[in-house]
């Protein structure tokens, strides 16, 4: 089981903060329910994210977890930990929920969040979908993520959708905007011409920075292939 990261830049296109990515395969015999909530997941991204923030001076590192994950109390305590742990590296830690399996509403793992955001852990809605009706609006609405993730748009249509969500001034006070998948010049040339982009916004995608394999060393990549 393998991991690697992406750095996130600002508007200025500087990084400012990497996202550890799962760089693996699973069995298709696994739902992806069960594998990206399992322990043995959990575990390996969180022993990875540490030795990223040991290997390299990066103030910010995310990591992805999915909305199930929110309602357990142990994978919460391990976030917890690693929030801790971080800190003696001058590295924030935050946690992206993602959309990809959002199972519905839930006081479960809205409680979650909170405990999260209680321990002054930094948290993220990924993939937050503004472009259809399948967006985690209940979640959005609770205004405690510090940062919001969509997509670029990908269509005229879909920038107008952008603009109008903007429009609305939806983010809170510190609230980043996030927009991933930039991949070419022209996603970033169509950008400009959205009105209503934030002052302070980041920018995600192949444009900028590939992904990278965090590299083991001797003594950790044997721990990576017990897993």
């Amino acid at each position: 089981m393998g991991f690697k990261t992406q750095k996130i830049v600002n508007q200025w296109h500087q990084p400012v903060a990497e996202e550890i990515l799962y760089n693996g395969q699973y069995s298709a015999a696994i739902k992806p329910t069960e594998f990206f909530s399992s322990q043995v997941f959990i575990d390996a991204l969180l022993c990875y994210t540490e030795l990223r923030a040991q290997q390299t001076l990066i103030s910010k590192l995310f990591v992805n977890i999915e909305p199930n994950t929110l309602c357990d109390s142990s994978a919460l305590a391990k976030l917890t930990h690693l929030h801790q742990q971080l800190k003696q590296y001058q590295c924030e830690l935050n946690i992206e929920v993602t959309e990809r399996l959002y199972c519905g509403p839930c006081l479960a793992s809205e409680a979650g969040l909170l405990a999260l955001k209680a321990e002054g852990i930094g948290l993220a809605l990924d993939d937050y979908d503004i472009y259809s009706q399948r967006g985690d609006k209940r979640s959005f609405e609770l205004n405690v993520f510090n940062y919001v993730k969509i997509i670029r748009p990908v269509s005229a249509n879909q920038r107008l959708q952008l603009q109008t969500f903007l429009r609305r001034k939806p983010l809170h006070d510190g609230q980043i905007l996030v927009i991933e998948n930039i991949e070419h010049a022209s996603d970033l040339a169509a950008l400009k011409n959205i009105q209503g982009l934030p002052s302070k916004h980041y920018f995600q995608g192949y444009w900028f920075y590939r992904p990278q394999a965090i590299q083991l060393n001797s003594k950790q990549a044997t721990w990576g292939e017990l897993q």
